[in-house]
């Protein structure tokens, strides 16, 4: 379920602009407003699907085993490097979306990389205050749901770029 909006509400929103559809399809002005609701409805609900929540939020908080591959080219920073995961593996369960880690500069990373490393998921702050920046927010433009901070073991296998 979305933020915004619920799944069995925009159903029955649906089914009330297809009998709309159904009942007045001679005249122009009804089936003009029944199109237009189905495609509001179709958007809504593919604004739904892309922000749902993707990692459960069971794991936050917890520290798992994670395994995953890096999936674009590490963000090297003068103290740390950040690194984009993906094709998610969490205590032996497959999740979907990214996970941002952040990891000390020395060993050096690659994209594709196959990572096995522990560490605590957390759910990226937001916005305390309607306005304010959602690091959240932000980090879900890129489908990153949960972030990890230096974790406690990493162990590095190459080779599983697309």
């Amino acid at each position: 379920m979305g933020k915004y909006s619920n799944l069995e509400i925009m159903a029955v929103i649906a089914m009330v602009f297809i009998i709309i559809l159904a009942l007045n399809w001679s005249n122009r002005n009804w089936m003009i407003i029944g199109v237009s609701g189905l495609f509001v409805i179709l958007g809504m609900w593919r604004f739904v699907s892309a922000t749902s929540e993707i990692i459960p939020k069971n794991y936050f908080g917890q520290t798992a085993s994670i395994s995953g591959v890096i999936l674009q080219e590490p963000d090297q920073r003068s103290d740390k490097t950040l690194l984009t995961v993906g094709s998610l593996s969490i205590n032996n369960q497959k999740a979907t979306g990214n996970l941002l880690l952040t990891v000390a500069r020395i060993p050096e990373y690659s994209y594709g990389e196959e990572l096995n490393f522990t560490g605590k998921i957390q759910e990226p702050k937001t916005a305390e205050v309607k306005g304010e920046f959602s690091y959240r927010d932000y980090l879900s433009r890129y489908g990153i749901w949960g972030l990890v901070y230096y974790p406690k073991s990493i162990e590095s296998k190459f080779g599983k770029a697309n």
